[in-house]
């Protein structure tokens, strides 16, 4: 208890017939507990220089060995909080593990300011310091939590009722969670990240649909059970209307009429464990914004089987365990815009690769890993303007098309974890173009042993 008023408040509560219960009361103030008339007040001695020294080393580093070289600064610190606990643990919790000196000395200046012989102003003083010392981030936490009582559970809709003007939430979960309905009532929200296992289809409740600031929505996996329809007049008055990213979503939901609501994404992720038909991926032709798509299937599934099935404006493709056949790259060659493709695992399976379209015509970065590819066959026309050629766990491939030397824009070859034939094949490539007189290109080459040879030619 901090003041006199406060036992002024709460002494009526308490019954007078004098049956032998007993109250008690704490307070740092000796004017309070003379005031409350206590008959048998044991005042607190403050900690001497040995028990707030011992108490200091164990919060700022508990178990751990306490360097040398912060001693002499720790015990001046120390000194200052004058044997006041609360604010041996406060300063203590600010240096926890925080090993750079200067930070200690700045601490320690800190604390001799604003330790203070009132003791009606000294806590106040030591949550200053803690306060002044917090991440802006942890500054307005601390401020927003303040509204809450202490020592009491936060009811979840309040919480979030009390978030009205946030714009930005993301947090961490290690199990499966439901997303909260009153979420869809923080109108300013414009990111809602879910970060935490794939391994869990996640229901958002269609009231999301109305979150009108909505730019960013990014989720392990998530589908909207039933969207509602939206006629005509109305459509550019839903919620969606603003949103630019979007993963990872259910295929299930790209009917003609949900993707006609989203039609400023330009970041797509789909996510299923199998897709049996790709006529609802065939709607994704009308997201004329679309820059960037990325599609894993746990057990593979069905991509479109046309290039016009894909929005041209598509420039940035990741596919993983879509388990396609390597002809129908020929296919996802034709994309007209497309410079980043990137195979993640199981996104083809075969042992050979033969293009027989002459495509790609923009493709800067190609990303492959983890397959069972044996066998590339390839020229310089399937890949004219290459600059980056990446491979992942290859174990397989062991050689290079020798063709890529002609690439005039090869910047880069980047190995991991791949057979040493593999980086054979790629310093051959790279010493055929320099007799070429090409720019020679980079060659990256992290064997199994996870050591990195940079490779420049001369």
């Amino acid at each position: 208890m901090w003041k006199t008023e406060a036992w002024d408040a709460v002494r009526q509560c308490f019954p007078r017939e004098n049956k032998g219960s007993g109250i008690l009361l704490t307070t740092r103030n000796n004017e309070v507990a003379r005031y409350a008339g206590t008959k048998n007040s044991l005042p607190m001695r403050f900690m001497d220089q040995d028990e707030s020294w011992n108490l200091f080393r164990s919060v700022a580093f508990s178990s751990e060995e306490f360097p040398s070289d912060l001693e002499t600064i720790g015990k001046q610190i120390t000194d200052e909080c004058h044997g006041l606990p609360l604010t041996i643990v406060v300063v203590a919790g600010l240096l926890k593990s925080k090993m750079p000196i200067e930070y200690w000395e700045s601490v320690a200046k800190d604390v001799k300011s604003f330790v203070t012989n009132d003791p009606d102003e000294r806590c106040s003083s030591v949550l200053g310091l803690s306060y002044d010392h917090l991440t802006n981030v942890l500054k307005t936490c601390l401020l927003h939590f303040g509204i809450f009582p202490e020592d009491n559970d936060i009811p979840v809709k309040r919480l979030i009722l009390s978030l009205f003007w946030l714009r930005y939430l993301s947090f961490q979960c290690g199990k499966k969670v439901d997303i909260h309905p009153e979420i869809c009532r923080l109108w300013n929200l414009q990111t809602f990240i879910v970060k935490g296992p794939s391994l869990w289809k996640i229901t958002f409740p269609e009231e999301i649909l109305g979150l009108m600031q909505l730019r960013h929505l990014k989720l392990p996996e998530f589908y909207l059970p039933n969207p509602p329809s939206v006629s005509a007049d109305k459509g550019s008055h839903m919620g969606f209307s603003n949103i630019q990213t979007i993963s990872y979503l259910s295929p299930c939901c790209c009917t003609k009429e949900f993707i006609m609501r989203i039609q400023n994404v330009k970041e797509l992720g789909l996510s299923a464990y199998w897709i049996d038909s790709d006529g609802l991926l065939n709607n994704l032709v009308h997201l004329q914004q679309l820059g960037t798509l990325s599609l894993t299937f746990r057990f593979g599934g069905f991509l479109p089987a046309s290039a016009k099935a894909f929005p041209a404006t598509l420039k940035k493709l990741k596919l993983k365990s879509t388990y396609l056949s390597w002809s129908y790259l020929d296919i996802i060659a034709e994309l007209p815009n497309l410079e980043v493709l990137k195979l993640m695992y199981g996104a083809c399976v075969g042992e050979e690769w033969r293009p027989t379209v002459m495509g790609f015509n923009r493709l800067k970065l190609l990303f492959i890993e983890h397959n069972d590819l044996k066998f590339w066959k390839a020229t310089d026309d399937n890949f004219p303007v290459l600059e980056r050629l990446v491979f992942r766990c290859c174990y397989y491939l062991d050689k290079i098309p020798v063709e890529f030397a002609e690439i005039h824009t090869l910047q880069l070859i980047e190995l991991r974890k791949c057979p040493p034939k593999l980086g054979d094949s790629a310093a051959r490539i790279q010493q055929e173009q320099e007799e070429l007189g090409n720019n020679p290109f980079e060659l990256k080459d992290v064997s199994l042993v996870g050591h990195a040879l940079n490779l420049h030619s001369e």
